[in-house]
């Protein structure tokens, strides 16, 4: 019996042993991540950080959403980054908080130099850009190689296709929170760090894009003096029918805007995170007000699948009020209404467009079955689609009647 004792209290000791070498390599590799990149540069207008990491000449970006954040961050600073999970880890911005996790949008190879954020490049990988001084004071930036990440800097994919819009910038980058992405919109901003362990998000797609530039929008900046109104226009009947035959045909790609979130209150509601689904217009109708048209569309079902989002409150009797982590729901929407009212001007010498004008949208659905969530919801979920579908509609629908009307006109002209 002694000999049996003596043999377990040495397997013990071992063991207890080999757990403490485990812990002290576990901290050791903890304690190097934590020192093994350093703060570079911070833009607080797009709330892009760069770093670098000393020991190999990596530099990287990464994007910090939450303002408290974002203001608590300096050059200089130590963080840690892995390049594996393309994370890095921030210390909280509130005494007591866990760290947060952000993602990498993008890491330079090993000995590229790193370079301040926001700096847009069109020159050859790994050179520095070079900054100089416009009139109106602002810095411009002729070349650089992490400037690629510049959100404004995105250009156009001609692969994305007709009824996809091509990246154009990320709207909401260095806007607070409580700003709305576009007129209408229902969602308010939320960053990782309302999440259950800082669990990040997917880089939502629509921040790629800025409403601003798009077919739509341009025609709004040019000169309407002498303009036609619509109605004024003696063909603009033809000219409709036409481009809601066209509406009717196109499929539109819509998808979740990642990040927003949809509350009831303070600690009940959904947040998107990812998620794609299409749509077709159907049983158009148009109709005349003032001296504009209004068009409406009435689409019977709208089915998704392996849409990925989040529920407050969680599973957590510490934390509560913090999302759950991320689950797919799918379902129907069904009984889906459309509206839009345009008013523009036509510039019949130049045979275009001559402004859109104000373009007002509104979406609004019958019914909402989403599975698994919880009956209490089904409000805000509406809330969170509406937002999709309003999103995915400034772009392909404006688009396409911007395009409609400029061919038509060019058309005529050439009779």
């Amino acid at each position: 019996m002694k000999r049996e004792g003596g043999f377990l209290c040495g397997v013990g000791f071992l063991l207890g042993a080999l757990l403490v070498a485990l812990s002290v390599l576990a901290l050791g590799g903890q304690a190097a991540d934590s020192i093994n990149a350093i703060i570079t540069a911070i833009d607080v207008n797009t709330r892009m950080v760069t770093a670098k990491e000393p020991a190999t000449g990596r530099a990287f970006q990464f994007q910090v959403r939450d303002a408290a954040l974002l203001n608590s961050l300096k050059a200089g600073q130590k963080v840690s980054a892995d390049f594996n999970a393309m994370t890095v880890t921030l210390p909280a911005a509130r005494p007591g908080a866990p760290p947060v996790r952000v993602r990498i949008l993008k890491a330079e190879p090993v000995g590229r130099p790193a370079e301040p954020p926001g700096v847009q490049s069109s020159s050859p990988a790994g050179t520095i850009a070079q900054a100089a001084t416009s009139s109106s004071g602002k810095k411009v930036v002729t070349g650089g190689g992490l400037g690629a990440l510049d959100p404004n800097a995105v250009k156009p994919s001609a692969s994305e296709g007709d009824t996809a819009v091509a990246a154009r910038g990320r709207p909401g980058v260095g806007r607070p929170p409580q700003q709305k992405l576009l007129p209408g919109l229902l969602g308010e901003h939320s960053g990782d760090e309302e999440n259950g362990d800082n669990d990040p998000d997917p880089e939502p797609e629509w921040q790629r894009r800025n409403l601003s530039t798009g077919a739509a929008a341009a025609t709004s900046s040019r000169a309407t003096a002498g303009g036609t109104r619509l109605k004024g226009y003696p063909k603009a009947q033809e000219m409709l029918d036409g481009i809601v035959r066209g509406l009717t045909q196109m499929e539109i790609d819509a998808a979740l805007l990642g990040g927003q979130k949809y509350m009831i209150n303070n600690c009940l509601g959904v947040k998107a995170s990812a998620g794609k689904f299409k749509l077709k217009l159907a049983h158009p109708n148009l109709r005349w007000e003032g001296t504009g048209a209004v068009l409406t569309f009435r689409i019977e079902r709208i089915s998704f699948s392996a849409l990925k989002i989040r529920m407050r409150p969680r599973a957590n009797p510490i934390d509560p009020c913090k999302f759950s982590g991320r689950f797919e729901v799918g379902g129907a929407a069904t009984d889906v209404h459309y509206e839009m009212r345009l008013d523009p001007l036509l510039d019949l010498q130049q045979c275009r467009l001559g402004s859109m004008g104000q373009i007002q949208e509104k979406w609004r659905i019958g019914g909402l079955n989403l599975k698994p969530l919880q009956n209490n919801l089904d409000n805000v979920a509406k809330n969170m689609i509406e937002d999709s579908l309003t999103y995915a509609s400034n772009f392909n629908i404006g688009d396409r009647i911007v395009a409609g009307i400029n061919g038509f006109l060019g058309a005529q002209c050439h009779k």
